[in-house]
């Protein structure tokens, strides 16, 4: 019906244009809603529910631990830049046009993904130094939260966890490339971010700002790389 219709379809390009370049203002009411859950949850309830999880002797939080270094950008920022390098020389030693068409799905892919969890982990980063979060393992007994600015110490760059933000980035690139997978991927991601939970490394809005931070960003990448006719499709299309 859009394709029959040249104004409508200029308005639905237009309006894609536009998701893709900003964050929306639900999506942007969503982040300081995240921002203010922390600042609740530093009266107690984060401390208390990552408290319990660490804690846990049980079946899950033991299998939460076992996954729980999933998050490492490692797993994700080397094989994908091996593997884009590896594509984009392939792609210039290919003759074969559909064997060039492929390459240039898996290298556009890669670098989709690549620059998702890149992004979104030095946002990350930056975030953890200026809101300056103290981890669980770092607060003195009877402290239910430590805040300070423009920290330098790892001890006190809780917020966010920077394993979710590489988790969920990871799950929404993929999901666009492999929607058939997608819950697979989300829950994976889940998973591994509540691991960090049952080590002990982060509050419970760390993860939940991180899953957002990360999600966003990779949605984001999306509409940003198809203005430039270089957008990431899934493995079907």
């Amino acid at each position: 019906m859009s394709e029959a219709n040249p104004l409508l379809a200029a308005g639905e390009r237009r309006l894609a244009e536009v998701r893709g370049r900003y964050l929306l203002p639900w999506q942007i009411a969503l982040y300081e809603a995240i921002l203010a859950a922390a600042v609740v949850g530093s009266a107690g309830f984060d401390l208390w529910l990552t408290t319990k999880l660490h804690q846990s002797q049980g079946m899950l939080a033991t299998a939460l631990r076992t996954v729980e270094d999933l998050g490492d950008s490692k797993w994700f920022i080397v094989p994908s830049a091996c593997w884009l390098l590896a594509c984009l020389l392939l792609f210039r030693l290919a003759g074969d046009p559909e064997v060039r068409r492929r390459l240039r799905w898996w290298t556009v892919s890669l670098a989709y993904l690549l620059a998702s969890v890149s992004v979104s982990g030095i946002i990350a980063n930056i975030f953890k130094t200026v809101f300056g979060r103290a981890r669980p393992m770092a607060l003195s007994p009877g402290e239910t939260a430590e805040w300070t600015l423009f920290a330098f110490d790892w001890r006190l760059q809780s917020f966010p966890s920077g394993h979710a933000t590489t988790l969920f980035s990871a799950a929404v690139a993929l999901s666009v490339l492999f929607p058939r997978f997608r819950w697979f991927f989300i829950g994976a991601a889940v998973a591994g971010s509540f691991g960090r939970l049952a080590i002990g490394a982060h509050f419970f809005a760390d993860i939940v700002a991180g899953a957002a931070l990360g999600g966003f960003t990779a949605w984001w990448l999306k509409g940003f790389m198809a203005r430039r006719g270089v957008a990431p499709l899934a493995a079907s299309a």
